[in-house]
């Protein structure tokens, strides 16, 4: 009868062990998957940020090119209306040249018919 209890008590405390033990097992193997979970969330929470962080940053360049572009654009036209005036004002001096020409021209030749007439008359 002792010797029976003796065995039962001994299995039952085995048996505590036994339990305790899976227990303690289930709880670390909880852990580890909490703790897996977890790193995983912030990992993702992780890329997500840098994902936000590289379109902003994607955004704003494509912003700041655009501006660049514009300002480089109104600078080409700005060389260009430049050249353009210059290039108007040198033909217009060239014109103007050449109608001074002209003029100087027209007058000696009217002078010298005025002259001829003079001399006309003169003789008569």
């Amino acid at each position: 009868k002792k010797k029976e209890e003796r065995r039962k008590r001994k299995k039952k405390e085995e048996e505590r062990i036994k339990m305790s033990e899976k227990r303690r097992k289930n709880k670390e193997l909880r852990r580890t998957r909490n703790e897996i979970r977890r790193t995983k969330k912030n990992e993702g929470r992780r890329n997500k940020k840098r994902e936000e962080q590289t379109r902003r940053k994607k955004k704003e360049e494509r912003r700041t090119n655009k501006t660049k572009e514009k300002r480089r654009r109104n600078k080409e036209k700005e060389e260009q209306t430049r050249e353009k005036k210059k290039e108007e004002r040198r033909n217009k001096k060239k014109k103007e040249e050449q109608t001074r020409g002209k003029k100087k021209k027209e007058r000696k030749k009217e002078q010298e018919r005025r002259m001829k007439k003079k001399e006309r008359r003169n003789k008569k």
